[in-house]
């Protein structure tokens, strides 16, 4: 969704190429968050990073603002910023999701734990991919955006609510 953003906002494809490498970069960041786990926990990273990475993504409900204000190339910077940023603090964060997840899933499910899970993320991802593709339809203006941004944001929320009461 923020790559047809970028498109909407007029991105070439040299813009598209260095987005999607920003995109993907940051996860390389986990590797510093992996001595932060032992010595603080596995819950405590996510949470701190998880809800960071919240914060960062809160400018992108900007975008359909200021890009009716705004030049092209500064509301891409914005769209540029918020993605890395929120990008690289969920890497950091996300160091702690599989110790977490082998300390409560028994040896013998494991295989089978992780097949569902890894099943379960693709589903929920083509039906939020479905979903979008709805809201947006076939000519999207900025106020469509502006509701998928929001579903976002409350979805980065309800990510990390949970956190406090896992043991």
């Amino acid at each position: 969704i923020l790559s047809l953003s970028a498109i909407k906002l007029g991105a070439g494809e040299l813009f598209l190429g260095i987005f999607n490498f920003l995109s993907i970069t940051p996860f390389i960041l986990g590797l510093c968050t992996m001595g932060a786990i032992e010595r603080h926990g596995k819950i405590k990273v996510l949470s701190k990073w998880y809800w960071l990475s919240v914060v960062f993504f809160a400018p992108i409900l900007l975008l359909p603002i200021v890009a009716q204000h705004w030049p092209a190339w500064a509301s891409l910077m914005l769209l540029a910023a918020a993605s890395s940023f929120r990008n690289a603090t969920t890497a950091l964060g996300s160091t702690g999701w599989f110790p977490l997840l082998q300390d409560i899933v028994p040896r013998r499910y494991t295989g089978r734990f992780f097949a569902r899970l890894r099943t379960s993320w693709q589903s929920a991802s083509f039906i939020a991919l479905l979903g979008a593709a709805f809201i947006l339809g076939p000519s999207p203006t900025w106020f469509r955006f502006e509701i998928l941004f929001i579903i976002a944001l409350a979805a980065e929320i309800l990510k990390v609510v949970p956190f406090p009461y896992m043991t």
